[in-house]
């Protein structure tokens, strides 16, 4: 299944991963992912993760972040709300990952091999590159 959009929407993230995702995995996204602690982030998994709409996930934010959420009209024209969606593709890649490294003790490199394959953006110059910045940006604690 070849999925090159760049975002989903939390029903393909849901069926992709069998399943929300329970408390003890979203805890291992934030342990390996620490941005995922952040408190608009964290916002973020449960509003989606609640099925909340991109506006609704979007004026969440703005809130815990203590901007007006009548600056949304503004964030709006400037493809903010697509914020939710684009997120919605690094989490499923990441939560994914995890899986792959942890629970099915694959290398990193097949992992990362597999996700390009599944996920891997044909607008990008170096579509593995991407994926391995995705993976690898911000994380700690992951095997080499």
């Amino acid at each position: 299944m070849h999925h090159h959009e760049n975002s989903f929407s939390l029903a393909e993230v849901i069926k992709t991963l069998n399943g929300k995702p329970n408390t003890q995995e979203l805890k291992r996204l934030a342990e390996h992912y620490p941005t995922y602690s952040l408190p608009h982030r964290k916002v973020f998994l449960e509003d989606f993760f609640y099925g909340l709409s991109d506006q609704e996930i979007l004026i969440n934010k703005f809130k815990i972040k203590g901007l007006d959420p009548n600056t949304f009209e503004k964030a709006k024209k400037g493809g903010e709300e697509k914020w939710p969606r684009h997120k919605s593709r690094g989490l499923l890649i990441r939560l994914l990952y995890l899986r792959l490294i942890f629970d099915s003790g694959e290398t990193s490199t097949h992992a990362i091999n597999s996700l390009t394959y599944r996920y891997g953006s044909q607008k990008a110059k170096d579509p593995k590159n991407s994926i391995r910045v995705l993976l690898r940006k911000k994380a700690i604690n992951l095997p080499k």
